[in-house]
């Protein structure tokens, strides 16, 4: 699943985590690999910089992944 070029960060979260609940309902999957693929399908504009944070858990990287398109919203306007 990857982050649609028109999508928002929170539009995309929010498809990822129903997501999330329908493959591991039982929270299995753990939690290091479910960040990585939230972070690998965000724009790459976004994708570095969100890795380079070393997030411990999905709603931070969320969180980090929303400022920084709010910064880069203000960068290009």
């Amino acid at each position: 699943m990857k982050q649609g070029t028109a999508q928002t960060v929170d539009s995309y979260a929010n498809r990822f985590l129903e997501l999330r609940k329908k493959i591991d309902p039982n929270n299995n999957i753990p939690v290091a690999h479910i960040v990585l693929k939230f972070i690998q399908g965000l724009l790459s504009q976004l994708m570095t910089i969100t890795y380079a944070s070393n997030l411990r858990d999905v709603q931070t990287a969320i969180d980090i992944a929303k400022r920084l398109e709010g910064g880069l919203s203000l960068a290009t306007q």
